[in-house]
């Protein structure tokens, strides 16, 4: 439930053991938090209640699990964004709420559209990012895990 999931392949050669140690080696780099290894999975946290710069790729996403699947040569993940979705709602349910109460009050429409542009803008850049970031770590562990 409001979650993301995909994965992305990892060359033969790699050790899955090594490559889910510097799995989570990476998600350390970018100060996630409560980091645990446990069988063939990455867990950790992200979100947007951290002393990070909003640049951070992990803001958008409150928890994770990366799973390292020796069989099919692929490192799944799954990206929760209910942090971002129930701040949002909270917040710009707020504004309406107080929109509404004055007298020349814009229709409510309006910020149901910015919470869902503020969403929508977090998924749209985040998943990509943090994609990327993904594929990076992968190919940089290749080398590293195969000595």
């Amino acid at each position: 439930m409001l979650t993301i999931s995909g994965s992305l392949p990892f060359d033969p050669s790699v050790d899955p053991a090594h490559l889910l140690s510097y799995l989570a080696e990476a998600i350390r780099s970018v100060k996630g938090r409560d980091i645990a290894i446990s069988g063939d999975a990455v867990s950790f946290r992200g979100g947007m209640f951290r002393l990070v710069t909003n640049r951070n790729i992990l803001i958008p996403f409150g928890r994770g699990t990366l799973t390292v699947d020796p069989l099919s040569r692929q490192v799944r993940y799954e990206l929760s964004f209910a942090q971002v979705f129930v701040f949002h709602t909270v917040f710009w349910g707020f504004v309406t709420v107080m929109m509404l109460r004055t007298p020349q009050a814009a229709p409510p429409i309006i910020p149901l559209v910015a919470w869902f542009l503020v969403i929508a803008a977090n998924l749209l850049f985040g998943v990509p990012r943090f994609r990327s970031f993904l594929r990076k770590a992968i190919e940089i562990a290749a080398p590293v895990a195969v000595r």
